[in-house]
C-alpha cells in the first residue's frame, strides 16, 4: 500500500462567521459539524474560531469524514489554540465594573477619546458581542459551569459528539493555570497526560491508527519545551484498543480566552491520509516484543530491535535500538507486595549505569543508577492492585528531559532535567522480583525520539526569523541618571521617552531600572525608545529582573519592549509578575488604528520562568505581521497580527525600546540589562 492523501484543507477561500459548515474543503469534501453561535469563519488562510458566549463542547465543531477504519489511517492538524489555559469561569467583577475597566483602558487616555476611537475602529460589533459574553459570565449573573478542557482534535464515532472527553480518541488541551496548558491524548479509558506547560505556539498534531490502537505525535517551533521542531515529530503516547469501523476527524472548541479576554483560535491546515507501514501492533517502534512466551529471554529475538540480553541476576531484559528511545510503553501486572517490582529501563549503558522506573504495590519511582548507586529522583503513590491488575507504563525522554507515567498519569509534577547517559540507546524491562508471576511485562515497545512524517501530511513550516546582526546595544554602563538623551554603546542611538511620565534610569552598576517602588510605583505606561531604520523587522532582547525576592512582598513587574510605528499604532510586549497569581506571564497588547482594547491582549502563562529578583532574558522577534517571544531562548508566545484582527495593516517599526507597561497595576522597580536590537 502506498501513502494516499484522502483529505486536504488549507482554508484558502474566505468565509464569513457562521458560513463555514457545509462548504467544501480544499480537496472537495464537505465540511461537517455545527456552529451554534456562528463563531467559525475563514480569513487570511486559516479557520478562525471566536469565543463562545455559552461555553461547552458540541457547540463549535468542524469535522470531516467518515473514513473507513484501517491500519495507517492518519490525520495531521496545524492549530494555534487561542489560549492553552482557557477556562470557563465567572468574571471577578460585575458587568458594570467590567465595563468601567474596559472604558478606562490602560489609563493613559481620556475616556471620551477612547469611546470616539472605538466607534471609528470598525470593531464595534466585535466588542458588543464581548459585552454579551461579559453579561452572561459576570459576577452575580447566572452560574458558569466550570470547564478546564478547551480544545479537542481527534478521531470520533460521529461528526458531532457532545463531549469529546468521553467519546472518541482525541488530543485534548487542559488548562493548567500558571503553567499554561497540558496536552492529553487518547480516549476516556486510556488517557495519557504526556505534556504539561505547553505554551501558546503553533502545534502540529498527528494520530496514526495501527493494528489494535494508535500512536500520537506532536511538533512545534524549534526550542518549544516538550516538542521537536517541525518537520520532525515526537511520539508522545500510544493507545491500545479498538476503534469504530468508520471514523470522523473532528475539531472542537469549548472555551476561549480567560476571565473575559478574547483570544481566537486559528486552524491553519488539516490533512488525512492512509500511510503504509502501520500494519503491526507495534508500528512506529524501533524495538518491540509482545513477550507472550514463558521461555528464558536471554538471546531470544524480539519482534523488532534484535535479541534480548539479560543483566543483573536476571533482573533486567535489554534491547538495543538503533537510536536512543524517546517513547517507551509497556503493559505491566502489578505485584502483590513491595518486593515484586516491575518497570522499564532506558539510557542503559550497563547494569551499573542506566535509568529505570520501578512499580511496586503502592508506589512508582524514577531512579538513576550511576556507578551502581541508586538515586530516587521522583516518586508517586499508586493505588494497590486489589487483585490482578494491569498498568500502562510509559517513559518520555528527549535526551535532556524525561518523565515516567503510570496509567497515563505523570510520576512527577515537573520534567526531570538530566542529560546523564542521554546518548545511550539501550532500553528494556525490569522482569519482576519475588512474589511475582512470570512475564510481568508484556507489549513492550520503544519509539525513536523523533520521526519524519510522510509527504502527504506535510504542511507549511511555522514562521521563525531571528536577527543575526546587532545594530543597537546598551549595557547601561556609567553613572546613574535618566535614560533621556543617553547614547547607546553600539549604534550611537539616542534614548528618548516616547510615552508616559515615568522614569527609566541607569543605576551606576551596569543596569537600567524603572523608577518605582511598592509605595510609589511607576505612574502608568512609560517607554524609552531609539530610532529604528528597518521597519519590516526587529529582534529585541534584554535581561529583565523583577523587583523583590519572593512572593508576598507586593512587588510587580510589567517590564518589556515597545515596537512603535506612531502614537496610533504600536505593540507592547512585557513580562507580568505579581502576587495576585501563582505564576508569571508574557503579555502582548496592541494599539492599531488609534484604538487599544486591553481585552484583546494575547498572553501565555510561563510559571516560574520569570521570578522575583532573578534575571530572565526576554526576547521578541517581529516582522510587522507576526511576532514570537522567548524566555531564556525558549519560545513561549506566537501570533500574527491578523490572528488578532483580521484586517490589521502591517506594523511599520519606526522606534524600538524599553517599556514599563500598565497591566492592571504598575511596575515597582524592574531592572534591565544587556539590551540588544538585531536585524
Amino acid at each position: 500500500m502506498k501513502d494516499e492523501l484522502i483529505l486536504k484543507d488549507d482554508f484558502s477561500c474566505d468565509r464569513t462567521a457562521g458560513a463555514v459548515i457545509g462548504t467544501p474543503a480544499s480537496s472537495g469534501q464537505k465540511r461537517l459539524g455545527v456552529d451554534v453561535e456562528k463563531v467559525l469563519g475563514i480569513d487570511n488562510g486559516a479557520l478562525r474560531i471566536s469565543p463562545l458566549i455559552e461555553a461547552g463542547f458540541g457547540r463549535a465543531v468542524i469535522a470531516y469524514g467518515p473514513f473507513p477504519r484501517r491500519e495507517g489511517l492518519a490525520f495531521s492538524v496545524l492549530v494555534l489554540n487561542g489560549h492553552n489555559t482557557a477556562q470557563a469561569e465567572p468574571l471577578l467583577e460585575t458587568f458594570r465594573e467590567r465595563l468601567f475597566l474596559w472604558l478606562r483602558g490602560s489609563e493613559d487616555e481620556p475616556k471620551s477619546h477612547r469611546v470616539t476611537t472605538w466607534l471609528a475602529s470598525g470593531r464595534v460589533r466585535r466588542t458588543l458581542r464581548q459585552f454579551r459574553w461579559w453579561w452572561r459570565t459576570a459576577k452575580g449573573s447566572c452560574p458558569v459551569p466550570p470547564l478546564d478542557e478547551n480544545l479537542a482534535v481527534g478521531w470520533f464515532p460521529a461528526d458531532i459528539v457532545q463531549d469529546p472527553r468521553l467519546e472518541g480518541n482525541p488530543f485534548v488541551m487542559h488548562a493548567l493555570g500558571p503553567e499554561n496548558g497540558e496536552l492529553w491524548t487518547g480516549g476516556k479509558g486510556s488517557r495519557t497526560r504526556p505534556l504539561r506547560g505547553v505554551q501558546n505556539l503553533p502545534l502540529y498534531l498527528v494520530s496514526v491508527l495501527r493494528a489494535g490502537g494508535a500512536v500520537y505525535y506532536v511538533s512545534s517551533i524549534d526550542g518549544a519545551l516538550g516538542f521537536t521542531p517541525y518537520p520532525s515529530f515526537r511520539p508522545v503516547a500510544v493507545e491500545q484498543g479498538t476503534f469504530p469501523e468508520e471514523l470522523y476527524l473532528g475539531i472542537q472548541q469549548s472555551v476561549l480566552g480567560q476571565i473575559g479576554w478574547r483570544i481566537d483560535s486559528r486552524i491553519k491546515a488539516v490533512r488525512a491520509a492512509y500511510l503504509e507501514g502501520y500494519g503491526s501492533w507495534f508500528a512506529g517502534a524501533q524495538a518491540a516484543d509482545r513477550l507472550a512466551g514463558d521461555e528464558d529471554l536471554d538471546g531470544v529475538e524480539a519482534e523488532a530491535g534484535g535479541a534480548w540480553r539479560i543483566f543483573g541476576n536476571h533482573e533486567m531484559g535489554i534491547l538495543s535500538p538503533v537510536s536512543p528511545p524517546g517513547l517507551i510503553h509497556a503493559v505491566a501486572r502489578q505485584g502483590r507486595d513491595e518486593r515484586a517490582r516491575v518497570g522499564l529501563v532506558w539510557r542503559f549503558s550497563d547494569e551499573f549505569n542506566h535509568w529505570r522506573m520501578e512499580l511496586g504495590d503502592r508506589a512508582c519511582e524514577i531512579i538513576s543508577v550511576e556507578e551502581g548507586e541508586r538515586r530516587v529522583l521522583a516518586a508517586a503513590g499508586v493505588p494497590g492492585p486489589g487483585g490482578a491488575r494491569t498498568r500502562r507504563l510509559q517513559v518520555l525522554d528527549d535526551g535532556r528531559r524525561m518523565m515516567a507515567y503510570v496509567d497515563g498519569e505523570p510520576v512527577a509534577e515537573r520534567w526531570i532535567d538530566d542529560t546523564r547517559l542521554g546518548g545511550m540507546s539501550g532500553a528494556g524491562i525490569i522482569l519482576g522480583g519475588c512474589g511475582h508471576e512470570k512475564r510481568a511485562i508484556t507489549f513492550f515497545e520503544a519509539h525513536p525520539r523523533s520521526v519524519e512524517m510522510p509527504g502527504v501530511l506535510s504542511m507549511e513550516s511555522p514562521w521563525l526569523r531571528k536577527g543575526v546582526q546587532v545594530v543597537v546595544a546598551d549595557d547601561f554602563e556609567g553613572g546613574p541618571g535618566d535614560l533621556e538623551d543617553r547614547m547607546t554603546m553600539v549604534g550611537c542611538r539616542r534614548w528618548s521617552r516616547v510615552m508616559g511620565s515615568g522614569v527609566m534610569e541607569t543605576t551606576g552598576d551596569g543596569s537600567a531600572r524603572i523608577r518605582g517602588s511598592v509605595d510609589d510605583p511607576c505612574p502608568g505606561r512609560t517607554a524609552y525608545c531609539v530610532g529604528w531604520e528597518t521597519p519590516d523587522f526587529a529582534d529585541l532582547e534584554a535581561a529583565i529582573v523583577p523587583p523583590g525576592t519572593e512572593r508576598g512582598q507586593k512587588q510587580q513587574s510589567t517590564a518589556g519592549f515597545l515596537l512603535y510605528q506612531d502614537p496610533e499604532n504600536f505593540m507592547a510586549l512585557n513580562v507580568w509578575r505579581a502576587d495576585s497569581y501563582g505564576g508569571a506571564s508574557i503579555s502582548s497588547f496592541f494599539k492599531i488604528g488609534g484604538f487599544e482594547d486591553l481585552y484583546d491582549a494575547v498572553w501565555t502563562n510561563v510559571g516560574d520562568r520569570v521570578y522575583y529578583g532573578r534575571p530572565s532574558r526576554l526576547r521578541v522577534c517581529c516582522d510587522g505581521e507576526r511576532y514570537i517571544a522567548f524566555v531564556d531562548d525558549e519560545p513561549v508566545l506566537y501570533r500574527a497580527f491578523r490572528d488578532v484582527y483580521a484586517d490589521a495593516e502591517k506594523l511599520r517599526i519606526r522606534k524600538v525600546g524599553l517599556l514599563a507597561n500598565w497591566e492592571f497595576g504598575n511596575d515597582t522597580g524592574s531592572r534591565f540589562g544587556q539590551f540588544r536590537a538585531r536585524i
